[in-house]
């Protein structure tokens, strides 16, 4: 019997028996999401919106209230439908809520690092900490199962881990291209500097070469020193909430398999209909997300608006003639993004799904930014950008072939 046991295993590793549907399923709903979840920031960056100023809390509304909106769009087919007795059409959780309470402080973070850092840097050092976070909690605490590779010498060792490297290392390649390029020489024929992605405002308004007392250019250099460090530990938090935001689903069913001594996998030993039902991704869960989200996003907007009116300023305006357009297109994008994102996770687990949609994510926000906005430098950032792009995309795929039956 052990030999043939030996040989399923060299074959599920390493033969084509590998292919799982489930891991190409799940690498779809990756794309799809990284794709969305890319192209939402394209509205946010219309011109009318930033002529408008919209407080970024506001746009965040917009968000939300797609959100919550769409989220009660899921259960219309279970109205639809004749549910099994003690089945309810909706089972509120307030883990839902907690979820969408770490979504929020993630896109405010963003809107408050970027400015000190820059676009750039922010996404790779948010995104990076979002892919490494999520893979080992999930990986070493979850106990996500990856596949293992035997030694010659005995023992095993895994791939994974240098898949998530590699992944994370084509993230800053993609972002640093231009840079890239010009350490490499590659733009260096045209003559033509490669145009820095990211600068602050107030690098624009106050470059340092302005300022002729040299005391003073030291003063503001170790200002800009502080500011950009505690940039680069808001994106890190940035990551960090938004790698949370996905964990909570997991942290909350198995909170719930230990406390009513249940599944939501095994068959013989199911939970509840309402507990099941509560935690339908593409149902009640989505619901109570979007109902905190709301909820937190009109609690800040109320702090907001009573901190405007104890200074004596005007109230926030809300910007409908502009964000009818823009908010709700970013709200639809974040909408399905997050949908599809969920779908992955509950295909194949979020060790590896959150790596992958962060990758397309950059991607699709670069190829946008060269094809929308003519970023990404000359002919050889645009170079660099690409076998960044293939490297990362491969890197992607191989770790979410990683993932054990």
């Amino acid at each position: 019997v052990q030999p043939h046991k030996e040989a399923h295993t060299l074959r599920r590793f390493d033969g084509p028996n590998t292919m799982d549907p489930a891991i190409w399923e799940s690498l779809l709903c990756a794309i799809g999401g990284g794709f969305f979840m890319g192209l939402y920031p394209l509205f946010i960056k219309t011109q009318p919106v930033l002529d408008a100023k919209v407080h970024p809390v506001v746009f965040q509304l917009y968000k939300s209230t797609l959100v919550f909106l769409t989220g009660w769009l899921l259960l219309i087919p279970r109205l639809a439908r004749t549910l099994p007795p003690g089945e309810p059409v909706f089972a509120f959780s307030w883990w839902g809520v907690c979820s969408a309470a770490f979504w929020v402080p993630s896109g405010l973070l963003t809107i408050a690092s970027v400015p000190l850092i820059g676009m750039a840097m922010q996404v790779a050092v948010s995104c990076a900490a979002n892919a490494i976070l999520t893979f080992l909690v999930f990986w070493l605490v979850f106990k996500s199962k990856m596949k293992e590779y035997p030694l010659d010498g005995g023992g095993h060792y895994f791939r994974a881990p240098i898949y998530l490297a590699a992944t994370v290392l084509g993230m800053f390649c993609l972002i640093f291209a231009p840079k890239i390029a010009l350490k490499l020489g590659m733009e260096a024929k045209d003559g033509k500097p490669t145009a820095r992605k990211g600068v602050s405002e107030k690098e624009k308004l106050l470059p340092i070469n302005s300022l002729d007392d040299e005391e003073d250019q030291k003063s503001k250099s170790a200002s800009e020193y502080s500011l950009f460090v505690l940039g680069m530990v808001l994106s890190v938090f940035c990551g960090v909430f938004a790698a949370s935001q996905y964990a909570v689903l997991t942290v909350a069913k198995t909170a719930q398999e230990n406390a009513n001594h249940c599944s939501f996998k095994n068959a013989s030993n199911p939970c509840s209909p309402t507990i099941t039902e509560s935690y339908d991704n593409f149902g009640s869960w989505l619901v109570s997300f979007g109902i905190g989200a709301l909820g937190v996003t009109l609690t800040l907007l109320l702090i907001v608006s009573l901190v405007r009116a104890a200074r004596g300023q005007a109230p926030v305006s809300l910007h409908w003639d502009v964000l009818k357009r823009s908010g709700v297109a970013a709200g639809v994008c974040w909408s399905i993004a997050n949908f599809l994102i969920i779908a992955g996770n509950v295909i194949h687990g979020n060790a590896v799904i959150m790596a992958q949609t962060l990758s397309f994510q950059i991607i699709t926000s670069g190829l946008f930014g060269m094809l929308w906005y003519g970023e990404g430098g000359g002919k050889g950032s645009k170079i660099v950008w690409t076998i960044a792009a293939a490297w990362t995309l491969t890197s992607m795929i191989m770790l979410g072939l990683e993932k054990s039956k």
